[in-house]
């Protein structure tokens, strides 16, 4: 996936199958409930770093590209977490 495929997601906004988390420096805890409901439907897409303004009506307003401060460290977060599993 690149920032082609995630602006394209974007486009069209959060849904069953796609979320948004913001992420600076650590794991959203609410990436966990999402996974879990992924995991027990169709699947989706979890994108980080991307900041949802829910106020905004314009869609192509609606969700800010912020990034991840250190990907390795939540990389590392989330493959850890997934072992436990």
């Amino acid at each position: 996936m690149d920032i082609t495929d995630i602006n394209t997601l974007l486009q069209v906004g959060e849904r069953i199958s796609f979320e948004c988390k913001q992420s600076g420096n650590q794991i959203p805890k609410s990436v966990w409930e999402t996974y879990s409901a992924f995991a027990n439907t169709v699947g989706g897409i979890i994108v980080l770093g991307i900041t949802e303004h829910s106020e905004e009506s314009d869609q192509s307003k609606r969700f800010e590209i912020t990034g991840v401060n250190n990907p390795k460290k939540i990389e590392k977060g989330v493959l850890r977490y997934l072992k436990q599993q």
